[in-house]
């Protein structure tokens, strides 16, 4: 027999679904805390885009976090970035969340992270550019990152 629904359920349900984006959250807030750098903090900013799972205003700089936890990580398609018919363009997103965040702290550096635990893929191909060769190369997004997605 099924067991009755109870008015709580659904919101230990969504707990679970958030308790990795607070984990995230606490480390970079308690960083900033220790390094005496924290000026505010932001949970499901609605003035932000998709950057609002977490905001974080530290000394001169401010960062928005968009958190995709998966309970089975997945491999991650470049095409997860870019949308497609069926899914959401996560890079405009992220941009537009930057974009908010500019506008409303002209002040700070700003800066948005997308924070998953899913593995970047091995068996997609990024398209080539116009007029490039394909030189043998893996073209997944896994070297892409490898390759060229470095800090300067």
């Amino acid at each position: 027999m099924p067991r009755p629904h109870r008015p709580a359920d659904g919101e230990r349900r969504a707990t679970r679904g958030l308790v990795h984006q607070y984990r995230i959250g606490a480390a970079l807030v308690l960083r900033a805390l220790r390094e005496h750098r924290l000026d505010w903090v932001r949970v499901a900013d609605p003035d932000v885009g998709s950057v609002d799972d977490l905001v974080v205003g530290t000394t001169g700089h401010v960062e928005g976090l968009q958190v995709k936890w998966s309970r089975d990580p997945a491999p991650f398609p470049f095409s997860r970035l870019l949308g497609s018919t069926t899914a959401p363009r996560l890079w405009e997103g992220l941009a537009h969340g930057w974009r908010q965040l500019r506008a409303q702290f002209p002040e700070r550096v700003v800066s948005v992270r997308l924070v998953s635990n899913d593995m970047p893929s091995t068996a997609d191909r990024i398209p080539l550019a116009a007029g490039d060769v394909d030189d043998g190369r893996p073209r997944h997004f896994a070297a892409f990152l490898r390759e060229a997605w470095r800090p300067a």
